[in-house]
């Protein structure tokens, strides 16, 4: 898949996309990257990939990280935890701050609206303890993080070599990020760094590979 593509049907409308024919911008603060996949005109929930060079860091600024993160490639350390490719960790307060040592890219969703209580004040609603999902304490599938308030969940799905899943539904919207193999959907064989969604998403999803692979899920609640 080369070039990003659009489709509707019904009240259905499908985008796929390499997400490294996104930009990486400049954080307004601090030395950190990003690229924005989608902004929920819903729920007001940039998704997004952050990118850290060696020895950067949020420096306790807000504005580039939500309150959770998945760590997609590299290291990075927050509330004190030393995080993996494929750990996924919840800040105790509005935004995850941390630093890396050798350079990350991370996965995140944003409040891109005044009232979410994720800046240097966080409302008293979102603080909690620090939590850390480690990769090898997962299930096969299973929802990493839900934030009842925003109305959405992000969900891995790992699937072996030739077997076949289905997200559950309705949603608002679905995005999809491979991260690791091939995985068929909609007719479409997206790869590593491949990224599709669907609005109005009122019917399951079914997803399928041949190879094996391992699918970040995010789904925006009506």
């Amino acid at each position: 898949m080369d070039v990003m593509s659009t489709m509707k049907r019904g009240s259905e409308e499908r985008f796929f996309l390499a997400s490294d024919e996104i930009r990486w911008e400049p954080s307004a603060s601090g030395p950190g990257e990003v690229r924005h996949l989608y902004l929920d005109p819903d729920d007001h929930m940039d998704s997004r990939l952050v990118r850290f060079p060696a020895g950067g860091g949020t420096g306790g600024e807000p504005g580039l990280l939500g309150r959770h993160v998945f760590v997609i490639d590299g290291d990075f350390e927050a509330d004190g935890e030393q995080l993996r490719p494929g750990d996924c960790h919840r800040a105790a307060g509005g935004s995850v701050n941390g630093r890396t040592q050798r350079g990350c890219v991370l996965f995140s969703i944003y409040p891109a609206w005044p009232s979410a209580g994720y800046g240097e004040a966080p409302d008293v609603g979102t603080l909690s303890d620090p939590l850390t999902v480690r990769r090898s304490d997962r299930q096969r599938e299973g929802v990493l993080m839900v934030d009842a308030d925003e109305r959405y969940e992000v969900r891995l799905v790992r699937m072996d070599a030739g077997k076949r899943d289905t997200l559950p539904g309705p949603y608002g919207t679905e995005e999809l990020f491979v991260l690791r193999g091939d995985c068929l959907c909609q007719g479409r064989r997206l790869g590593p760094g491949h990224y599709y969604r669907r609005r109005e998403a009122d019917s399951p999803q079914a997803l399928s590979t041949d190879g094996g692979c391992e699918v970040l899920c995010v789904l925006h609640r009506d």
